[in-house]
């Protein structure tokens, strides 16, 4: 089904009376069903444990497991990270960085 069943008016929409707008907010119920979707691919998480990932830039090393990143994605959410890869760091050069005193859960 293309378009829409029904519209509805501002006026009936902002009236006292029905229950779209309570105390100055206005409540939206939206419920979708994507049934076909154009112009989008799919795109494979990467796998933070396969080695061969060409996404991955350096190895995290936590309590002897390794997982697999990328240091431009860990900067972007982390300053802790951005400054360790980025900055004035031995990081910033190395393809193996061993995280101590952490937890990788």
């Amino acid at each position: 089904c293309w378009g829409f069943s029904d519209y509805i008016t501002w006026e009936e929409l902002t009236s006292t009376g029905q229950d779209y707008v309570i105390d100055g907010t206005f409540i939206i119920d939206l419920r979708l069903k994507l049934e076909d979707l154009v112009g989008l691919r799919k795109v494979d998480r990467p796998d933070f444990f396969e080695a061969n990932d060409p996404l991955h830039g350096v190895t995290l090393i936590i309590n002897g497991d390794k997982i697999y990143a990328s240091k431009q994605i860990l900067a972007l959410h982390s300053q802790v990270f951005h400054k360790m890869f980025f900055g004035q760091f031995k990081e910033k050069y190395s393809s193996e960085v061993e995280l101590q005193d952490i937890n990788k859960e």
